[in-house]
């Protein structure tokens, strides 16, 4: 401690007796490299950070974006406006992270190709062909490496002649993936494996992009991929997802009635016929809301119209202008619920009442 005491007085002895040019000039340069010291520490922390994506992201799809990369533990990024900052070296963790939330990588063909596009000036367009397709099938094989619950992949496609009066060109692309442990893929990623690397590939469908787990030997052929379990799987993950949403827009547009709760179900009608080119599409036919209202915001409404004053001990029970009330209110609310309804899309909507009790379960259980 004593040397550095006496070390700290000599500097400042020595800053002392400079001439106060220099001493600016001094303190100046030890200001930058501290600036740039912070900076250079910060860049390493990203890896030498790199774009996720060449072009920003749209506003509506940053929450979904950042919602995966907290569910996939990635914290080592950073937002440039609405453009992504990833450390470079772990750039397909990232993408992987993604895909495993089913937040389908934009423009992913376009990345791809300025990732793997530099090679030397002097090879032929077939070397060329055959490097970017090698690098494209490598890179695909490592993202998919980075989804959960997958320890290797391996990606190949390949371009042949149709056949047939017209001819033409036909592309067709497999993957082979091997799972950790004695794990198997799930539905759900065949489908986002398959969408992924269709939208890294020029030309390809969907359709045609064939996924083997390797673990269990199955394969899921791309060519009007049907299964019962992947149907179903697709539809109920649909159908809840349009349920919460459902619930989390009726309960924002009402959010004036203190405590009051609602269950949401939709009745799903398919679009497209799971024979069709790509995955099937569902639409919403009807949505049926109960919404669940305190007795206590009816009954303070019900003494409102009747001029009853709140400290007014009488007891008080569901009686038939409180129930005619109830019936009141559930068209006043339809009718604010209703133009939120795609049109085509049928809407039933009933009131049950709880007492406090029973509505300070539900918010606790939800």
């Amino acid at each position: 401690m004593e040397w550095f005491r006496q070390a700290g007085r000599a500097a400042a002895d020595q800053l002392e007796s400079m001439p106060p040019v220099a001493r600016w000039t001094l303190i100046s340069l030890v200001a930058a490299l501290l600036v740039g010291a912070v900076l250079l520490s910060k860049s390493s922390q990203l890896g030498g950070g790199t774009y996720l994506f060449r072009e920003p992201l749209p506003a509506s799809q940053l929450p979904a974006v950042e919602a995966a990369l907290a569910k996939a533990g990635l914290k080592d990024f950073q937002w440039e406006g609405q453009r992504l900052l990833v450390p470079s070296a772990f750039k397909d963790r990232y993408l992987a992270a993604l895909l495993d939330a089913d937040v389908p990588p934009r423009d992913f063909g376009q990345l791809l190709d300025a990732a793997i596009e530099a090679g030397s000036p002097f090879e032929s367009r077939e070397q060329k062909t055959q490097r970017i397709r090698n690098a494209r099938q490598r890179v695909l094989a490592q993202i998919i490496a980075e989804m959960k619950g997958v320890e290797s992949a391996r990606v190949l496609y390949d371009q042949g002649d149709a056949g047939g009066i017209r001819g033409g060109k036909i592309l067709t692309a497999s993957v082979s993936v091997t799972c950790d442990g004695n794990q198997s893929l799930s539905l759900k990623q065949v489908r986002a494996i398959r969408n992924l690397v269709a939208s890294a590939i020029a030309g390809l469908e969907v359709h045609q992009v064939s996924v083997t787990d390797l673990n269990t030997g199955r394969n899921y052929a791309g060519v009007k991929f049907v299964d019962p379990r992947w149907l179903a799987e697709l539809r109920d993950e649909h159908q809840k997802r349009l349920e919460q949403d459902w619930r989390q827009d009726i309960l924002a547009r009402i959010d004036w009635i203190v405590g009051v709760n609602a269950n949401v179900k939709v009745r799903l009608r398919q679009e497209t016929s799971p024979d069709e080119e790509g995955d099937p599409q569902w639409q919403p036919a009807e949505i049926k809301v109960n919404l669940l209202v305190p007795q206590a915001y009816v009954i303070k409404v019900w003494r409102q119209r009747y001029h009853i004053p709140d400290d007014d001990r009488a007891p008080i029970t569901p009686s038939r202008d409180v129930t005619e009330l109830a019936r009141e209110l559930a068209v006043h609310l339809k009718s604010h619920v209703a133009d939120m309804v795609p049109s085509g899309v049928d809407l039933d909507l009933e009131i049950s009442l709880q007492d406090d009790l029973a509505a300070k379960g539900e918010d606790a259980a939800t």
